[in-house]
């Protein structure tokens, strides 16, 4: 997506080169909000980067014949994501239901042994949004209702610590 017309080339060492011509900007003193371009991209990154590999970015603007305004140079690190839906143990020890729900949920969940366990709600963002519950309970299986009728409709996460192992689920709220 761009706000002119465009051509591109990659050349090099991965050199991304984008090319406006003849778009005749206005001056920011003359016309501000018309004064400026965009283009927006998105470049795969190489199949063979390992976990672990450090991919830094810097782009250079040339306006006319003037020298290069040079940005931040961004630094990305290639990590593993672990999806929440991965961790089936735990998926068949906790239930939420009804889900999605209007706001009423019930959580069972079965301890091996006596632990201490928090419940708290966060956004999509991970802010914890709700601490409902925490104390320490012992072995077996255990059920709580939980009333988030005063939340939001959206979709959050229950994050359910239990030792030292946090968990999440999905819950939506309609």
């Amino acid at each position: 997506m761009a706000s002119h017309p465009f051509t591109y080339d990659v050349s090099g060492q991965g050199i991304l080169t984008f090319t406006f011509n003849n778009i005749m900007l206005p001056d920011s003193n003359t016309d501000e909000p018309e004064s400026h371009g965009l283009i927006q991209f998105k470049i795969d990154q190489d199949p063979s980067n390992g976990i672990g590999t450090v991919i830094e970015n810097t782009a250079e603007i040339y306006f006319d014949f003037n020298p290069a305004i040079v940005t931040n140079t961004v630094i990305n690190t290639i990590v593993t994501i672990t999806d929440i839906n991965e961790n089936e143990e735990f998926d068949n020890k906790v239930n939420v239901y009804p889900n999605p729900s209007e706001g009423n949920f019930s959580i069972s969940f079965e301890l091996k042994r006596s632990e201490e366990v928090s419940i708290s709600i966060v956004d999509i963002l991970g802010k914890e949004v709700e601490s409902i519950s925490r104390k320490s309970l012992e072995k077996g299986i255990h059920k709580r209702e939980m009333n988030l009728n005063s939340m939001n409709s959206g979709i959050y996460f229950m994050s359910i610590k239990i030792g030292n192992e946090n968990h999440l689920k999905k819950v939506v709220i309609q």
